[in-house]
């Protein structure tokens, strides 16, 4: 498990549902849950979450796909 902040300065995909990211079949990682910049968690997120800076990805996979999630956000 590990997690990721949205930055908006970095990520290229705030404002993009999670369907549009693609980040499930681009890694393999799961996104168990999201923390909104104001304390809000979100469990179990559906494609339809949109993703807004300040967020906080809560992701389950294999160090090899985290690795790539890691990338793919920018970081």
């Amino acid at each position: 498990m590990e997690e990721f902040l949205i930055d908006p300065q970095i990520c290229p995909f705030v404002g993009q549902s999670l369907r549009e990211t693609n980040l499930r079949s681009q890694t393999g990682a799961l996104v168990l849950a999201i923390r909104r910049y104001d304390g809000t968690l979100l469990g179990g997120p559906t494609g339809d979450t949109l993703l807004q800076a300040g967020d906080l990805l809560i992701c389950m996979g294999t160090a090899s796909q985290l690795r790539r999630l890691h990338h793919i956000l920018g970081y």
